[in-house]
């Protein structure tokens, strides 16, 4: 073999062995980061979609066709601004739901639609008292009519 050929293969074989090492090298890094990332989300990621799910509530009352209602629901809220708002109206607004709710019939609540009709009916009932910001969802917990 030519000096000339001999020194083109050995370029040719420090450049494949150094591309070899840069791979393996970067390998070692970056998949143990992947994997970190995967198995622990960042927390800026989970804070994007803090929710805070209140104390569960409780109303045992009549319905306007003379039977009664039990449930018990928890209010969803985006922050604890919101929270203590609901907490210091808890008077106020315990008195309005009642009020919404002894103007239901069992008809009113009854079935599928009935029920997100009332969830909704609550949510908009608590929304119109707060001033700080908004309650996100209502999830009942139980439902009875009698």
């Amino acid at each position: 073999m030519s000096k000339e050929l001999l020194k083109k293969v050995l370029i040719g074989l420090g450049i494949a062995l150094l591309l070899l090492v840069v791979t393996v090298g970067a390998v070692f890094v970056v998949v143990p980061r992947v994997v970190a990332r995967i198995n622990n989300p960042e927390p800026a990621a989970a804070s994007q979609s803090t929710e805070i799910i209140m104390e569960e509530w409780e109303f045992l009352t009549n319905l306007s066709d003379l039977r009664f209602i039990q449930l018990k629901f928890r209010i969803v809220v985006p922050s604890d601004k919101v929270a203590g708002e609901i907490r210091a109206r808890e008077a106020e607004l315990r008195s309005d739901i009642l009020a919404f709710l002894n103007g239901k019939s069992t008809a009113d609540v009854s079935g599928e639609q009935g029920v997100n009709l009332l969830k909704l009916g609550l949510l908009q009932r608590i929304n119109a008292h707060l001033v700080q910001g908004k309650a996100l969802k209502v999830y009942l917990t139980f439902f009875a009519i009698q």
